[in-house]
């Protein structure tokens, strides 16, 4: 739908039935009841019984002041719900990822309170921060790749500022692998323990052996301290 008064022409004289988008002459004739379509984004809405001008020459539709305000309204309407729609998508996939708000506002370069903003409806969130959520929700292991950020959404520590970084929960698939490679680890770390136990106490036996046996040789007298003169 296109407005009656179209803004390159505005301050312009129009002649009766001119068309103000290609400037034909007796173009516009009159239409009642006609159904209009409202897209907003992933939204569509019908609107019937609307009524105005079409021109016969270029095609544009020039809907009456009552119709106008019809499609003023819904499509206000749409916008407003396609906030909130892609608003409860971002809080899903934040809390799905374990991130507070101020972690993923950091993510996505917004402000301390931006998060918050684009999932109240309040704001709406660039393409790129809907595909990067989206793109996580998908593929959540991707997020380890990406800058770690701590607690409170800062991405790097100032020079010598320790720093927390709030571990994410990978994927119930992806913790069972990296379970698996711990415990076989572990097992691993737990069996070369237990051999370099085993060769150390062995090596200590034979050690003791060696010595015991060099003192009570078959056949050597045990030599015997020399006592001091005058202690007989």
């Amino acid at each position: 739908m296109t407005q009656q008064h179209d803004n390159e022409n505005a301050g312009a004289t129009l002649a009766a039935g001119q068309c103000p988008v290609c400037g034909s002459l007796q173009a516009l004739v009159a239409y009642r009841d006609e159904t209009e379509t409202v897209r907003v984004r992933h939204l569509v809405q019908e609107i019937h019984g609307m009524s105005g001008e079409r021109c016969r020459v270029c095609g544009e539709t020039f809907a009456d002041s009552a119709s106008t305000a019809r499609w003023s309204e819904v499509a206000t309407a749409l916008v407003a719900k396609a906030r909130a729609d892609e608003g409860a998508e971002l809080r899903r996939v934040r809390q799905k990822l374990r991130l507070s708000q101020v972690q993923a506002a950091a993510l996505t370069g917004g402000g301390h309170n931006g998060f918050n903003r684009y999932e109240t409806g309040k704001a709406q969130p660039v393409p790129a921060v809907v595909n990067l959520f989206r793109l996580l929700d998908k593929h959540p292991q991707l997020l380890q790749e990406l800058e770690p950020i701590n607690a409170t959404g800062n991405k790097r520590a100032k020079a010598g500022e320790a720093v927390t970084v709030r571990a994410v929960k990978p994927p119930r698939l992806l913790r069972g692998v990296l379970r698996r490679k711990q415990l076989a680890a572990n097992a691993q770390a737990k069996g070369k323990a237990a051999a370099k136990k085993a060769q150390d106490v062995a090596a200590l036996v034979v050690a003791t052996a060696k010595k015991k046996g060099s003192s009570t040789k078959a056949g050597t007298p045990t030599p015997r301290r020399p006592v001091a003169p005058g202690r007989r």
